[in-house]
């Protein structure tokens, strides 16, 4: 049967006005996802009111829209609305409970309406979702003072830096909590270590920050203090006897300077280089060195324990210098770093370090004798950095980490910590890596001295975890036994 063209009409009407009305469902669905993006856009970036208006849009049309919510609470949190912000972060939470952000603004306003313990639980969580977040320790850290605890806030503190170094108010905030214990115990050591930190403020500051000055003006106080408790005495030099001498393959007369420099007054301390000063001049007086022994020597008494030396050297057969404590290498040179060094500008170089290769090294190694020199001084040295910046943009690229090869006259061994250009560790026990080793292999009989030097290289070597390993140069003529067998 045909179907008439009247009837055909009818049938496809119902058909038209479902697409319609499903077109018209669609045209709503998707007004209402732009609507919704636009407000959640806006939400995100926008500020103040209008940002809070268009959260809350965004809020009303989806409830779980974490960052709807959690920007609401930046928004009021950035206009000192806290308890809001507080509220708004708690919600974010509940949405994702691991989002390192939502814990660590809350965190924030907490502490901004004094809530300490819960701001440190919250940083507490941030360090644990996001370990390398500095800010996290450094705002921990912020709120542990508040509690009066800066012994845990020095600690944060240092986390902080560990992860941005450039970081200032990390080193100023540490500095004042440094200085607070200090000023408890009129502690030279913690005084010593604000004004460290001080410094490096002040090096990272802008000049138009007033925290510079401040961070300047608290580094005067530091200094004064560490002068005031600085006790004003003759320099710590002392002259071991030889002990009777082991039988030995080289004989004649040994004489040995050694100096263990580690009571810095103008940079933190370090612990080992009087252990390693003097547990080396026992060893030595042992193998029958006359020992100059000079203990936290300033300029004045490095100088006086040099003389000493030099006058004494051109009647020895053997002559022997051991150095513990800070180095500098500037254009090759090699300088040693007494504890009064300041080295502000680049003029100091010359008034303030002593060049070994000059004062010391030339002095060894003539006429037929023998030389030996050990310089465990290739420490990290926070004087490099503060020299660099007053040096002009060419010549602060002569001043180069750890120490420069040197040589001497024939008939010399010199010997280094590790490796030229690179840093060795003080060491975490009561010697250095590099002092320990040469404690255990100098006295072993029947082992020449470039053998038993490689014990100790491998010795450093194994015990740093291949981090540091000593390195020499020679110019020895004949073996050297310091020990017979």
């Amino acid at each position: 049967m045909a179907v008439s063209a009247g009837t055909q009409s009818i049938r496809i009407l119902p058909r038209l006005l479902l697409l319609a009305a499903c077109a018209a469902f669609l045209a709503s669905a998707l007004s209402f996802d732009a609507a919704a993006q636009s407000n959640a856009q806006k939400c995100r970036d926008l500020t103040g009111d209008r940002a809070i208006e268009a959260c809350n849009k965004a809020i009303a049309r989806n409830p779980r829209d974490f960052n709807s919510v959690y920007n609401r609470g930046n928004a009021f949190a950035a206009q000192g609305e806290h308890e809001k912000a507080i509220a708004d972060y708690t919600a974010a939470i509940e949405i994702r409970p691991k989002d390192a952000n939502a814990h660590y603004n809350r965190g924030n306003s907490l502490a901004a309406l004094g809530e300490d313990d819960k701001a440190i639980a919250d940083y507490d969580v941030v360090t644990k979702l996001n370990p390398s977040f500095a800010f996290a320790y450094f705002n921990r850290a912020n709120s542990l003072v508040n509690k009066g605890d800066d012994d845990r806030a020095i600690a944060d503190y240092g986390e902080a830096i560990k992860r941005n170094p450039k970081f200032a108010f990390s080193y100023f905030n540490r500095a004042n909590s440094l200085m607070r214990k200090a000023d408890a115990g009129e502690d030279a050591d913690l005084y010593s270590r604000a004004a460290a930190d001080y410094r490096q403020a002040v090096a990272r500051l802008p000049e138009s920050d007033n925290f510079r000055g401040q961070a300047q003006n608290r580094l005067a106080e530091a200094e004064a203090h560490i002068a005031e408790l600085t006790p004003k005495q003759a320099p710590k030099i002392e002259v071991q006897q030889a002990e009777p001498a082991p039988a030995v393959i080289t004989g004649g007369r040994r004489l040995a300077l050694v100096i263990g420099n580690g009571a810095y007054r103008n940079a933190q301390l370090l612990a080992n280089p009087a252990n390693d000063a003097e547990a080396m001049s026992a060893k030595l007086a042992g193998l029958g060195f006359e020992v100059i022994k000079g203990l936290d020597l300033d300029k004045a008494g490095m100088e006086d324990a040099i003389r000493r030396f030099a006058r004494a050297a051109p009647d020895a057969d053997i002559t022997l210098l051991f150095f513990a404590g800070h180095g500098l290498q500037i254009g090759s040179r090699n300088y040693l770093v007494p504890v009064d060094a300041r080295l502000a500008e680049e003029a100091d170089v010359k008034f303030e370090l002593l060049d070994v290769q000059e004062t010391i090294v030339d002095l060894m190694g003539r006429d037929g004798s023998t030389g030996i020199v050990l310089l465990d001084a290739c420490r990290n040295n926070p004087f490099a950095e503060r020299l660099a910046r007053s040096f002009s943009s060419t010549r602060a690229a002569t001043i180069a980490e750890g120490l420069a090869p040197m040589r001497g006259a024939g008939g010399m061994l010199i010997a280094f910590a590790t490796a030229p250009g690179n840093v060795a560790a003080d060491g975490d026990g009561p010697n250095s890596p590099f002092t320990t080793a040469l404690l255990r292999h100098f006295a072993e009989p029947g082992v020449e001295i470039e053998q038993l030097m490689k014990r100790v290289r491998n010795d450093v070597f194994t015990g740093t975890g291949g981090r540091q390993e000593p390195w020499q140069n020679s110019s020895l003529r004949s073996e050297l036994f310091l020990v017979s067998k």
